[in-house]
């Protein structure tokens, strides 16, 4: 009976120790969820979208815009799959041989009327990052059938490059 008594309290025992453990566990991976969605929450902070002003840049981004668009226009698969962004290849599996199959067809003689252009502030002074949205239109300034483009512009301006990612970057980007 005696021991009975004795296993009953150590099982008590160690459910209490048990417990305790878990619960500080329990506690300690709380405390890392709240701090992953606090961090997440700082590096939506520092990312911003606003409307570009510089001129200059502006210009910039539309070249490259259109070098991508006469790129499609001429079929030239080399030029084309080289200034599409290494994420945007690796993501959709794209290959210098399939590169035409992998971007919206533009109609020749169309170009993108700009409606929007954001630049994505965030840490990086000499990367900059360009959301731009906007309509095809042919030669006499009428929409085409699909007329919405999605672009992200990438420009390195370090090394003098630039990429381009053909995708909706986020909606909600340019519904502010």
């Amino acid at each position: 009976m005696k021991k009975v008594k004795i296993a009953i309290i150590i099982l008590v025992i160690l459910s209490i120790i048990g417990l305790v453990v878990f619960l500080e566990f329990q506690k300690a991976n709380n405390k890392d969820e709240i701090s992953n969605i606090a961090q997440q929450e700082i590096l939506e902070e520092k990312v911003k979208y606003d409307a570009v002003k510089n001129t200059a840049m502006y210009f910039t981004v539309e070249s490259c815009i259109d070098t991508y668009i006469n790129y499609i226009q001429h079929a030239d698969k080399t030029p084309l799959y080289k200034i599409l962004d290494s994420s945007y290849l690796e993501k959709n599996n794209v290959t210098e041989d399939n590169v035409l199959d992998n971007v919206e067809a533009i109609p020749e003689g169309s170009d993108l009327d700009i409606q929007k252009m954001l630049i994505v502030s965030g840490e990086e002074e000499d990367l900059q990052q360009y959301y731009v949205y906007g309509l095809l239109r042919n030669n006499s300034g009428q929409e085409i059938n699909e007329p919405k483009m999605y672009l992200t512009v990438n420009i390195d301006i370090g090394n003098m490059i630039f990429s381009i990612i053909p995708n909706v970057p986020d909606e909600e980007v340019f519904d502010e």
